[in-house]
């Protein structure tokens, strides 16, 4: 009998290989196509975006408050991410508009590079495990018959 940890493994390493890449391989280019079909345009105004680059929403963010043992409520504030091509694919940033008061605030981050790289990783990890053909012993055959 194996032990937990390994169990735990081997459920954590198809959690992530067969359900968390598809999800984001899908789900990705799923907001990419929502934000473009259902532009903010102060998001786009606050992003001042030159002549020629189009920007991509791989990202929200809903913010919300925070209230501890008689301390100031922490307030967060809901942002999107944005990834500003070909700007972003050049400087390797991704931007984040923040609802912020009393205008919103873009701030840029790094890891254009990563959220690309990640996102080809769960594509190709998707394409392995789902879409092309199963191995054989993945196949299910009961009472000792072969499959037809």
């Amino acid at each position: 009998m194996p032990q937990w940890y390994v169990t735990r493994w081997r459920i954590t390493w198809w959690v992530f290989t067969r359900i968390w890449t598809a999800v984001i391989a899908i789900g990705l280019p799923v907001l990419a196509l929502y934000g473009a079909l259902e532009p903010r345009k102060n998001d786009l105004a606050a992003l001042e975006l030159p002549r020629g680059e189009f920007a991509l929403l791989v990202g929200i963010s809903g913010g919300g408050k925070t209230c501890t043992n008689w301390q100031p409520c922490v307030v967060t504030p809901g942002s999107r991410s944005y990834l500003v091509v070909p700007g972003s694919l050049l400087s390797g940033y991704i931007f984040a508009v923040r609802d912020t008061e009393p205008r919103l605030n873009v701030e840029r981050e790094s890891g254009a590079f990563f959220l690309i790289a990640a996102w080809f990783l769960c594509v190709s990890g998707t394409w392995y495990y789902w879409i092309r053909k199963p191995s054989g012993h993945l196949t299910i055959v009961g009472g000792g018959r072969e499959p037809r």
